[in-house]
């Protein structure tokens, strides 16, 4: 629009020029004024070429700006959903070790169940070794009592191999030291054997340990000198 009116401009400059010619010779003042216009014009192209050039330089850098906003538009949303891939494996890894936990803490309750039902049957079968193994009236020279010694002396050994592959282990002896952190003492034995005072004289009820963890304590009888207040 800017050149347009230019040219507009310079049009009827040279018309009004060429109305006063005098028979098609040029007036001196009119001469330099047409000089003048000339100059005026190549000035105003000058000027305009420069404006192009400012103009294309200028589109130039805004399309340049254009592509490097949109580039970084595209790292941005990629980082986008890489955050948003992180949030769900960080949701989903949260959601896995709760389930662990859950099963963790099932496999540790039903695991004191079983070494509690453990317990109850290593003291069932020791009352009832205790029992077969007394002697009775009816027998005949210590032979029944003996034959259920061995008998469950094989199945203690065997109830120790299986248990022992488990982690769960099975204590008190007799002729072994009383030590309170493995022991209760819940009868004393006197006067105490030469050498054997404080030591185990027979095992009420045994103990058991879960891997190298005391589940219950063994009951025992241990020899001791009695009381002088006794």
């Amino acid at each position: 629009m800017f050149r347009n009116r230019e040219k507009e401009t310079l049009a009827s400059i040279q018309k009004t020029l060429d109305s006063l010619s005098d028979g098609g010779k040029t007036l001196p003042a009119l001469d330099r004024v047409q000089t003048r216009l000339d100059g005026v014009q190549s000035d105003l192209d000058r000027v305009l070429s420069r404006l192009d050039g400012a103009q294309a330089d200028t589109l130039d850098a805004l399309r340049q700006a254009a592509a490097r906003q949109e580039d970084i538009q595209k790292a941005l949303r990629r980082q986008m959903n890489a955050f948003e891939d992180l949030a769900d494996e960080v949701h989903g890894q949260s959601e896995a070790e709760a389930q662990l936990d859950s099963r963790r803490a099932e496999a540790d309750r039903r695991e004191a169940a079983l070494v509690q039902a453990l317990a109850l049957c290593i003291k069932q079968l020791h009352l009832l070794e205790v029992h077969l193994c007394a002697a009775g009236p009816e027998d005949d020279g210590g032979e029944r009592q003996a034959a259920w010694s061995r008998q469950f002396e094989l199945l203690r050994r065997e109830r120790s191999a299986s248990f022992g592959a488990a982690g769960v282990q099975e204590f008190g002896a007799v002729g072994e030291c009383c030590d309170y952190r493995l022991h209760t003492v819940l009868q004393t034995v006197s006067p105490p054997p030469q050498g054997l005072e404080g030591r185990i004289a027979a095992v009420l009820e045994p103990g058991l340990m879960d891997c190298g963890r005391v589940v219950k304590k063994a009951q025992v009888a241990v020899y001791a000198e009695r009381s002088q207040h006794e």
